[in-house]
């Protein structure tokens, strides 16, 4: 098959794109450095370009538009199974015009002096809360308030409604709390870091709180970062939700919302934690924490 596309004057390098290697594996096969047989034992599969296009415009038309090319070839690779690699991937979505442009944030000329933020080193030890909104016509204003652990990027609780009051974000925090601590709160030293919004500053969140020994952490003014754990997973929610939908009524919005957080917490894949999704990370956690030798 080679031999006849050389035949026809295609370069070695239109001719690995063509069948799917690179050019490396061929000229070492051609040298006999390496052997056919050792292709075959690693079952190698041999992706076509137009396959993998597909996987990617597939996973686009999903929603996922704001997915770069390391992730997408994560996806790809570990999820669907596909052996290919990363430059694989960005050259083909530089090709289509898929890559994801990096953001240019702009700095104040004043400088700002940034302050210690908590590192999480174990699951439910310190959890973000955070809220956003998002508009629906003939229906108002829709607020979602996400808890997420900081060490598994999990979003352990949620609240979705047409308020957000001090009591909606305590729901939130009473279903992340009734999700992972079956036993109880208050003799687990959680840690919750919040902004200085109305609703985690009242004195009945605060009450609520201290009740069940909830160390409260409020971000400074002036520490952009310091809760940005949590406002990322906000940005990659707005991304993968609210930007790629047109809500029609609460109902929809709701359901959407669901079933994107079902995906988030078991297959969204995470280059902070390796490539695994939220759950996998902290199964991961736990069996290597009762593997350890006593």
């Amino acid at each position: 098959m080679i031999n006849e596309l050389k035949a026809n004057a295609m370069s070695i390098r239109r001719i690995s794109r063509y069948l799917g290697f690179s050019r490396s594996w061929y000229y070492q096969m051609r040298s006999g450095k390496r052997k056919v047989c050792s292709i075959s034992k690693k079952k190698a599969i041999l992706v076509s370009e137009e396959e993998i296009i597909k996987e990617i415009e597939d996973w686009r038309a999903n929603g996922h538009i704001h997915w770069g090319y390391r992730r997408m070839w994560a996806y790809l690779r570990f999820r669907v199974g596909l052996k290919i690699s990363q430059k694989r991937i960005y050259r083909i979505m530089k090709e289509k015009g898929y890559l994801v442009q990096k953001r240019r944030l702009k700095r104040n000329d004043q400088e700002v002096t940034m302050q210690n933020k908590p590192q999480a080193n174990k699951p439910k030890e310190i959890w973000g809360i955070d809220m956003t909104k998002f508009l629906v016509p003939n229906v108002g204003w829709v607020y979602f308030v996400a808890v997420i652990d900081w060490y598994t990027k999990e979003l352990v609780g949620y609240n979705i409604g047409l308020r957000s009051k001090s009591e909606q974000w305590k729901d939130a925090l009473n279903m992340a709390i009734n999700n992972k601590f079956s036993n109880g709160v208050r003799d687990a030293h959680l840690m919750l870091v919040s902004d200085n919004g109305t609703q985690v500053t009242s004195s009945a969140f605060i009450k609520e709180t201290a009740t069940l020994r909830i160390q409260q952490i409020f971000t400074s003014y002036n520490n952009p970062k310091g809760n940005a754990d949590t406002e990322r997973f906000m940005r990659t929610f707005k991304e993968e939700v609210i930007y790629t939908n047109d809500f029609t009524s609460l109902d929809e919005a709701v359901l959407a919302i669901e079933k994107w957080i079902s995906f988030y917490n078991n297959q969204y894949l995470h280059s902070s934690l390796g490539y695994m999704s939220p759950k996998a990370f902290e199964q991961n956690y736990y069996q290597n924490l009762f593997d350890k030798p006593a």
